[in-house]
């Protein structure tokens, strides 16, 4: 997923204006499974939705505030049922 997003800001021109960082967020340090449940990345995550998630592959995830950014005019977040993680 983030050799393709990274491939898209390269293609648009858009690589000096947006950082790609390649890790999760979440509300402490660690490591934590991807659950891949579609193919278009839809429905994916780092929170087991259901008894049909098995473990995925492993992710570094990081909380928000340690990036220390600055100067962000726009934040897009879309967690798939991890969002009280992310916004603590």
């Amino acid at each position: 997923m983030h050799n393709c997003l990274r491939a898209n800001l390269y293609l648009k021109n858009l690589s000096e204006k947006v950082t790609a960082y390649s890790c999760g967020l979440s509300s402490h340090a660690h490591v934590g499974s991807y659950y891949e449940r579609s193919s278009d990345g839809g429905t994916n995550g780092v929170t087991r939705l259901s008894d049909d998630d098995t473990d995925g592959y492993l992710v570094n995830l990081i909380p928000l505030d340690s990036l220390q950014l600055t100067n962000v005019g726009f934040l897009k977040i879309d967690v798939e049922g991890h969002e009280k993680e992310v916004l603590q």
